[in-house]
């Protein structure tokens, strides 16, 4: 038997479905978090005897303040990166102590970070709708005349959360740590150049090598030989601190000009293994490499750069 069902009855039924649908999700967590994903670090600094600053901005680049001061290959600088948590779309406000954060180091030296640099705009953020956020620091290091090398390291710093508007606890405390690593710069200097003599091309093309420790050789049957002159490496010198680690990079290929088509050098040679610790009284080496001469190659004179670098390990 069928049943009818009142039309306020049914309204009623309706409205109840509507207000079930309607009620609001559980509300999140609201504590209070500071996450390091990394400190901040002024990575390898190298630093003449007058001393200077350089700036680490809060994207993670060094910004040298005039010559005595320059960022270094390794360790890489890095700004400091904190996560935070709170309360969904609260606004919030940070800060550091101390201000003026003293790194100590070799000997009892110190470094100075007189100036804080913040992704955020006087300090103070909202938290997005899941309650997150990111926070980048960064600073200006002024490191004095004579600064020993070696590693230097802040004490704790404490940086603290303020959320205003949090149910419960309204700050939070984390700490974490500036680091800097100071080199003096090694010195590279060109002692003499690279010369392969005068050469007569062959019948075909082939090559003609200087070895790094002063010998050489026409490396392809039936192409140039050396008519005249002393072939010669180039030498250099490296000067630096005792126990420096290092390595010394070669170009690949240069090519010579002249009155004729460009000749090719390449396969570029040290007489020293590449990667190295800084003895006493530095290091002496020399660079090698093989010319590609042309059979048909115009005769002239033919001269070209190349580079060669040092760099920290």
């Amino acid at each position: 038997m069928s049943r009818s069902i009142p039309a306020h009855a049914l309204l009623l039924l309706l409205a109840a479905a509507v207000l079930r649908g309607q009620a609001p999700a559980p509300p999140s967590g609201t504590s209070l978090e500071v996450q390091v994903a990394h400190p901040m670090s002024f990575g390898g600094l190298l630093i003449g005897a007058a001393g200077g600053r350089i700036t680490l901005t809060e994207d993670g680049v060094l910004v040298p303040d005039g010559p005595g001061v320059l960022p270094g290959s390794l360790p890489p600088a890095r700004e400091a990166r904190f996560v935070l948590t709170g309360p969904p779309l609260a606004a919030f406000s940070i800060s550091v102590l101390p201000a003026a954060p003293i790194l100590t180091g070799p000997k009892g030296g110190t470094l100075r970070m007189s100036e804080l640099r913040c992704s955020l705009p006087n300090l103070q953020g909202s938290f997005d709708a899941a309650g997150r956020a990111e926070l980048r620091l960064g600073g200006r290091l002024d490191i004095p005349a004579n600064a020993g090398p070696g590693p230097y390291v802040s004490g704790p710093l404490s940086i603290q959360l303020m959320v205003p508007s949090a149910p419960g606890e309204r700050t939070f405390h984390k700490t974490f740590v500036i680091s800097a690593f100071l080199r003096a710069p090694l010195l590279l200097s060109n002692t003499g150049p690279m010369d392969f003599g005068s050469l007569l091309p062959g019948s075909q093309a082939g090559y003609f090598e200087i070895l790094a420790d002063g010998g050489h050789r026409s490396a392809t049957p039936g192409g140039p030989s050396l008519v005249s002159g002393s072939p010669r490496p180039a030498t250099f010198t490296i000067q630096g601190p005792e126990g420096t680690c290092y390595h010394i990079q070669l170009p690949d290929r240069i090519l010579l000009a002249g009155p004729g088509a460009p000749i090719p050098v390449e396969a570029f040679t040290c007489s020293t293994p590449l990667a190295g610790s800084m003895p006493t009284g530095g290091v002496n080496f020399g660079v090698g490499a093989r010319l590609l001469v042309q059979g048909d190659q115009t005769p002239g004179a033919y001269r070209g750069l190349f580079l060669v670098a040092v760099i920290y390990q």
